[in-house]
C-alpha cells in the first residue's frame, strides 16, 4: 500500500510541476486588434481590399489575437500602402549561342518580384503608446505571362499576406 501511495504522490507532483504549465479556464494573453484605417496610394485599386482580407486571415491563424471593429480593442493598426514596384528576378536564355547575332536579346525575364511598401502605425489603446511605427515591405512573385493581370493578382495577394503576417508578428511580440 505504501509503494502505491508513494507512486500516486510522485505522479501528482510530476503533473503539477512540469514545465508545460497547463492552466484551467480561458487562455491568457488574448489581444484584440482594430484595423483603424487602410489607405491605398498605389496604382493597384484592389490592394487595399486584399490587404484587409489577408489581415483577417492572418489574425484568424494566430492564436491569442482576434479582430474587433470598435474602439474597445487593445491595439489599433493604421496602414498606408505607398508603392508597388516590379523587378526582374530570373532570366532564361532564349536562343543558343549559334542562333543569335548578338547578346542583347539572348535572355528574357521569366520571373518578376513584386514589392509593396507600406507605412504602418500600431498603437496600444490603453495608454496610447506606439508599439511600432515604420515601413513594412511585402513581396510576391509573378511569372511572365501574356496577360500581366492574370499573374499580377496572385502576386499582390502574396505581398498583402506578407505585410499582414509581419504586422501580426509585431503585435504578438508586444502584447
Amino acid at each position: 500500500m505504501l509503494p502505491r501511495l508513494f507512486f500516486i504522490a510522485a505522479l501528482s507532483a510530476l503533473c503539477l510541476c512540469t514545465s508545460c504549465q497547463y492552466h484551467a479556464g480561458h487562455p491568457g494573453g488574448n489581444c484584440t486588434v482594430c484595423l483603424e484605417s487602410v489607405s491605398n496610394q498605389t496604382d493597384e485599386p484592389a490592394l487595399g481590399a486584399q490587404f484587409r482580407q489577408a489581415f483577417q486571415e492572418a489574425l484568424f491563424r494566430h492564436a491569442g489575437v482576434t479582430m474587433r471593429d470598435d474602439d474597445n480593442a487593445d491595439v489599433s493598426v493604421s496602414l498606408r500602402l505607398t508603392k508597388v514596384d516590379s523587378r526582374s528576378l530570373a532570366r532564361a536564355e532564349l536562343r543558343g549561342k549559334r542562333d543569335r547575332e548578338d547578346d542583347s536579346n539572348a535572355y528574357q525575364t521569366v520571373l518578376h518580384r513584386l514589392l509593396v511598401d507600406s507605412d504602418v502605425v500600431i498603437i496600444r489603446n490603453s495608454d496610447g503608446k506606439e508599439l511600432f511605427r515604420g515601413k513594412v515591405r511585402g513581396t510576391g512573385d509573378m511569372p511572365r505571362q501574356a496577360d500581366r493581370n492574370t499573374a499580377l493578382q496572385p502576386a499582390i495577394q502574396q505581398a498583402a499576406n506578407d505585410i499582414a503576417l509581419q504586422i501580426v508578428a509585431y503585435i504578438q511580440n508586444d502584447k
